[in-house]
């Protein structure tokens, strides 16, 4: 079964003011040829970082200008150690000898640097682990570099154009010839070192626009020569109007990409005709930044890519066109509502056959005055022990569902009329703020009922779809009107709300929190819709903390529609890690003492309703517990506990110096004291209850086989015929004197237990 274990940090730096970089704010690559699990990190405008993954601790650093500015992913790995017969060569090239004659390998690490459009990139290098930096001039603007494994040619320079460099072990660069295709070639947004049947070596790239190109490189004594491969292209119509914006090339040549119209597509490079004719899945939830890596893999490719859903995560999936599917989820952020943006991923570790370490860079851009921050992560990934197959995509069914959706290719016959109808929906609701605005409103609530009565109920709507009939619904419900005197901005209810529509939308969960800008919680109360802010605590388990606080401090004054919306929230999941932190900067005392009040009444009320069970033993008259029919009604006794500590965790010192808390206070202490010494009495009976419950079902079975065996005896007689049981009974006569032997005994006969 595929696994993602949680998240560990690594480091954390803070965001530069300002980088004109493509790249994320930091790029990750595993360390090659080490013995340790070793991880390179590339800070923008800080430096080059190696940190060890079983210490999650620093190495080495070589720090750069504040201005500097990386254009590519940093590659790290030891020099390839040599024969006796090249020492020479090796001090020519200042390998360090040891005292026997043989080489000692050295780390070298290297990252591209931005240099002007005008002057071209180079490239930094670091030989050893405090060595002084060099650099290597290039006239070129750099996409990427690759480790060869050849000791005398060890790296590739990839252009972003698509031209090939070899940089030797002497750091001079070889450039190669261009070999031009009849294709119209873009930017190149990835690109692989594989190997070949042959000792050439395979480069792969891949443009923005899904071309994909091959290219034969062979290195021998002579230098390095390249040859032609196949090219083609892994989007329909050689890209037109379609653009790439991540991609990855997996070590056994499957190329996986996400696009703008958010389709996940893949293929392997030797077989790019044949996935042009499969209609790609689509990515469910829509996102700022998109982050994709490739996992080896023999069997299925699989893939590593981010989703915001319902918090930063990384998704593990199967990008296969003819069978995808979703094998995993792991949150990235501890933390929920706090929101982030994942900006890359990287494999740093895969020695180990189906097991993974993968590194995360979440980001989080600060607000004003704030530049923000990047946190690395690492997660082990797991694979089943013989790869994934059918078997693995069992049970994957609802994960695939909620993250990836099948069928809305932009030629699907049957995506027209839903569009069409989608657009006279929002066409009518937006009508509703004009002239004729109560029938524009009823119109557009017959239109949606009629669309679900044609729609399957399980069938999810996008994103985007959703999005927009919520910004149609509340733009219409609600207009912002300047506040005179202090110049401020308020939202006023204009009186036209469709609010079965909402309130369909949020029985089927399609609304989330940010499906209006101002957040669907501050929307609601804003028109004081107490019973879908109730339904929507219900239905969406991953509001953020602020969202549930909002909600239940402006209910405090109303007692009907307070313990409503608190009983939805201890209901619901248990309290967040920041929940606390909410609770103490939204609440001031008075108000959590009213929330205290509502928190030990519901504790009473569970003291009464065990009391009442518990003496319901005692009379036989009574088959049941005396227990009032709103049993369902009262949140669990674990919530309850739950979000009263979170309370008491959050406002205690207040409530120490707030004499109205004290009475709250001593009647919950004497509410969960009964409650915890009933607790402890049932663990010391469990031992008993389940040792007579073992040996009741004991007898059950023995009679059950005893009822089996007079049975089969019965259908034995009746075949055998009559008077078969008188010789029987005359045998056993004949034999009583000889002994009754020990298995004859009824030993439970002495200790049996009847229930």
């Amino acid at each position: 079964m595929a696994s993602i274990s949680s998240a560990t940090s690594l480091a954390t730096f803070p965001l530069p003011h300002a980088s004109s970089s493509k790249l994320p704010h930091i790029s990750l690559n595993p360390v090659l040829g080490s013995d340790e699990q070793l991880a390179v990190a590339a800070v923008q405008g800080d430096g080059v970082w190696t940190y060890d993954l079983s210490t999650l601790r620093p190495t080495t650093s070589f720090t750069c200008p504040p201005s500097t500015i990386f254009s590519t992913k940093p590659i790290s790995y030891h020099s390839k150690v040599l024969n006796r017969k090249d020492k020479q060569k090796a001090e020519e090239e200042t390998l360090d000898i040891d005292m026997a004659g043989d080489t000692v390998p050295q780390r070298v690490t290297l990252v591209g640097v931005y240099g002007g459009e005008d002057v071209g990139d180079s490239v930094w290098v670091w030989e050893g682990e405090e060595a002084e930096k060099k650099a290597i001039q290039l006239d070129v603007q750099l996409h990427s570099l690759h480790y060869l494994d050849r000791p005398y040619h060890p790296v590739l320079a990839v252009t972003t154009k698509g031209q090939l460099i070899v940089l030797t072990s002497d750091l001079k660069p070889l450039v190669l010839p261009i070999l031009k295709t009849k294709k119209t070639e873009f930017q190149i947004i990835t690109a692989a070192v594989l190997k070949s049947q042959t000792d050439a070596l395979r480069i792969v790239t891949v443009d923005i626009r899904g071309n994909v190109r091959s290219t034969l490189l062979s290195i021998d004594d002579e230098g390095a020569r390249v040859a032609p491969g196949n090219v083609g292209s892994i989007l329909p119509n050689n890209g037109h109007g379609r653009q790439l914006v991540s991609a990855d090339i997996s070590p056994e040549g499957v190329i996986s990409a996400i696009d703008l119209k958010r389709h996940l597509v893949s293929a392997h490079v030797d077989k790019l005709d044949q996935a042009l004719a499969t209609n790609a899945p689509v990515l469910v939830h829509p996102s700022e930044s998109y982050s994709l890596a490739s996992l080896p893999s023999t069997t299925k490719p699989v893939v590593v890519f981010s989703s915001p859903h319902p918090e930063p995560s990384i998704v593990l999936a199967v990008p296969s066109p003819s069978l995808p599917a979703v094998l995993a989820v792991g949150p990235i952020s501890s933390l929920a509502g706090t929101g982030g943006i994942i900006s890359h991923i990287s494999v740093l570790d895969a020695s180990t056959p189906n097991q993974f370490v993968v590194g995360v860079v979440l980001t989080h851009h600060g607000a004003t005055g704030d530049s923000g921050r990047s946190i690395i992560h690492t997660c082990e990934l797991s694979l089943p022990a013989n790869g994934v197959g059918l078997n693995s995509l069992l049970g994957t069914q609802f994960a695939t569902k909620t993250y990836l959706s099948f069928g809305h290719h932009s030629g699907h016959r049957g995506s027209v009329s839903v569009s069409q109808k989608m657009r006279d929906l929002l066409a009518t609701a937006t009508n509703a703020i004009g002239t004729e605005r109560q029938a524009a409103l009823s119109a557009a609530e017959q239109l949606w009922q009629d669309y679900l009565k044609q729609q399957d109920p399980k069938t999810s709507l996008s994103v985007e779809t959703v999005k927009a009939i919520a910004r149609a619904v509340f733009s219409a419900a609600l207009r912002t009107e300047e506040v005179e005197g202090d110049g401020d901005n308020d939202t006023v209810p204009t009186g036209v709300y469709a609010r079965s529509i909402v309130r369909n939308m949020l029985d089927r969960s399609l609304l989330k929190q940010d499906a209006v800008e101002s957040g669907l919680i501050n929307a609601l109360l804003a028109l004081e819709d107490w019973d879908n802010i109730v339904l929507a605590i219900q239905s969406i388990p991953t509001l953020p903390s602020s969202a549930l606080l909002d909600a239940l401090k402006a209910s405090l004054p109303l007692r009907d529609q307070r313990d409503a919306i608190l009983q939805a929230v201890v209901n619901g999941p248990a309290p967040a890690p920041d929940f606390r932190v909410e609770l103490k900067q939204r609440l001031s005392v008075e108000e959590a003492t009213i929330v205290l009040a509502v928190l030990v009444r519901w504790a009473e009320e569970h003291v009464e309703r065990r009391g009442e069970g518990l003496s319901a033993w005692s009379e036989p008259e009574l088959r049941a517990p005396a227990i009032s029919q709103d049993t369902d009604e009262l949140p669990t006794l674990n919530a309850v506990i739950n979000y009263s500590s979170a309370l008491l965790d959050s406002h205690l010192p207040l409530f120490l110096s707030h004499p109205p808390a004290y009475t709250w206070l001593e009647r919950l202490g004497s509410s969960l004291g009964p409650l915890l010494e009933m607790q402890d009495d049932l663990r010391k009976l469990r031992g008993p209850v389940s040792a007579l419950l073992t040996l009741a079902s004991r007898e059950e079975k023995r009679r059950a086989e005893v009822a089996a065996k007079k049975a089969a005896l019965g259908k034995e007689e009746r075949n055998r015929g009559p008077g078969a049981w008188r010789e029987e009974r005359r045998k056993e006569r004949e034999g009583a004197g000889r002994g009754v032997g020990e298995e004859a005994v009824g030993l439970w006969k002495v200790e049996d237990f009847v229930f």
